[in-house]
């Protein structure tokens, strides 16, 4: 139905969610927003955030602040 994997769904899933906390939740860390979304390590929740966004979770959160991604 969605053309995706079921992997692929859910990590998408959690990809948007993650996105949500960084732009709304700064008191919380990477590694925090990487725990919430059940990534099993910051590492690789960075990786998957920056395949599919194309920045680092970091710059993604800076941005949002600034108003310059989304």
């Amino acid at each position: 139905m969605t053309g995706m994997t079921p992997n692929n769904f859910i990590l998408n899933y959690r990809l948007k969610q993650a996105a949500v906390l960084l732009k709304q939740s700064a008191d919380r860390t990477i590694a925090e927003v990487s725990d919430c979304c059940g990534f099993s390590t910051p590492v690789y929740f960075s990786q998957c955030f920056k395949k599919q966004y194309g920045v680092t979770p970091q710059a993604y959160r800076k941005s949002q602040a600034g108003g310059e991604i989304g």
